[in-house]
């Protein structure tokens, strides 16, 4: 296991209405959802946002380990809405041909992953050519045990 520490935030459609605000809540990512959104595709994601589906799922990482609250929305996207963000290659959210937006900072403001290259796991600004983190679980284990908001000083 990768992120043993977010297990405790995992529920399921049924219990969302008793998660408290401004918590972090997961949701499941089925193997079946994860296939048919690399179909669409047409390629496997990077190996981190795949594990982080499969053992996580999706949904929002907004209160760190020490109970600092994030500025924004903090959320790892579901797949199939990754792959249709990366299809429609938004100019004016910044997605390019290539990106793969998995995480939402804020409302429109996305960071994305570059699958086909050389550094697939790594999380840039989509837009710009900001690096954020080497990896997607770098970057997760930093937002939960470091801040939630502690990639704003970087961008």
């Amino acid at each position: 296991m990768i992120y043993p520490y977010l297990r405790q935030f995992k529920t399921t459609k049924q219990d969302i209405d008793d998660v408290p605000p401004l918590d972090n809540c997961f949701l499941p990512v089925s193997d079946g959802e994860l296939h048919r959104a690399e179909q669409a595709l047409e390629r496997d994601f990077s190996s981190d946002i795949r594990a982080f589906y499969r053992e996580i799922g999706y949904g929002f990482l907004v209160r760190g380990i020490n109970g600092e609250v994030a500025r924004e929305t903090n959320g790892i996207v579901h797949p199939s809405i990754a792959v249709r963000l990366a299809k429609e290659l938004d100019e004016d959210i910044g997605i390019r041909e290539g990106d793969l937006p998995v995480f939402e900072a804020a409302p429109r403001f996305f960071f994305v992953m570059r699958p086909a290259t050389k550094t697939p796991n790594a999380l840039f600004v989509a837009g710009f050519d900001v690096f954020l983190e080497a990896s997607l679980s770098n970057f997760i284990r930093r937002l939960y045990f470091e801040s939630p908001n502690f990639y704003w000083d970087l961008i």
